[in-house]
């Protein structure tokens, strides 16, 4: 069902083009020192140069097919944050639209892989950083309106199959089954005490035991990937044990 989550997605290369876009208006109307609710960036300066910084990294990965140097970038001039994130979001959409996305091309942890990796990791990157940049304006997270469902849910399974994959090994177990339920994308995947996910419709019966958190995709996701917490937003539902969720934010999936 990965696959079909993805595909649900339509054009990625078109939805990259919208949610850059967007974030490029809002890195030109925010003050670059204004503080952004992700602690690893602080400002709005930081977080521009983060993700055009990372665009500029996998252009030139995606055309090379191999890994380039990370960090190599030109930092960009803080009274200049749009235009320089524009250049970035220019050589990103070149490179992955000249690339056939079946070419071989080196992907995150070494594992082989093809450039159509990164167009599915670019489209999250950058979601999921639109949010976190808009906190600037004093609100807390929350899921950018320009995504849809279908991108908000594939996100959630990137989430696990990429990042949950490698950090697997290293995870304590968790005390019970697990489940996330996006219940406007009609998916759920339950996380089992040794973290393998089974993957399957949101009609599908649970296992005897499991905990659901159960919302709309965008929220799912943002709790996936730690932007909000169960008590940020009465979007999410909690059944089952409180500790088992707890156990589940706790560990370090994407570190």
């Amino acid at each position: 069902m990965t696959d079909s989550l993805f595909d649900a997605v339509g054009d990625p290369l078109t939805a990259i083009a919208d949610l850059s876009d967007a974030f490029a208006r809002d890195a030109g109307r925010l003050a670059p020192d204004a503080a952004v609710a992700n602690p690893i960036w602080e400002d709005v300066a930081r977080m521009v140069d983060h993700l055009g910084g990372i665009y500029r990294w996998v252009a030139a990965t995606v055309r090379s097919g191999e890994c380039a140097e990370r960090g190599a970038h030109r930092k960009p001039d803080p009274a200049e944050l749009e235009p320089w994130f524009r250049e970035s979001r220019s050589l990103l959409l070149d490179a992955l639209t000249s690339t056939a996305s079946t070419r071989a091309c080196w992907t995150l942890y070494d594992k082989p892989g093809t450039a159509g990796f990164w167009r599915r990791r670019m489209l999250h990157e950058t979601t999921m950083h639109l949010g976190d940049l808009r906190t600037a304006d004093g609100t807390g997270y929350a899921p950018p309106a320009e995504a849809s469902a279908a991108v908000f849910a594939d996100g959630i399974a990137e989430h696990l199959g990429v990042f949950l994959d490698r950090s697997r090994p290293n995870l304590d177990r968790l005390p019970a089954p697990f489940a996330l339920h996006a219940t406007d994308a009609g998916v759920r995947w339950t996380i089992l005490e040794d973290w393998q996910v089974a993957q399957n419709d949101g009609a599908s019966s649970l296992r005897p035991g499991t905990t659901t958190v159960a919302g709309p995709a965008g929220w799912l996701a943002a709790f996936a990937w730690d932007r909000v917490t169960l008590a940020d937003t009465p979007a999410l539902s909690l059944s089952g044990d409180a500790a088992v969720a707890a156990a589940y934010t706790a560990a370090p999936v994407h570190p």
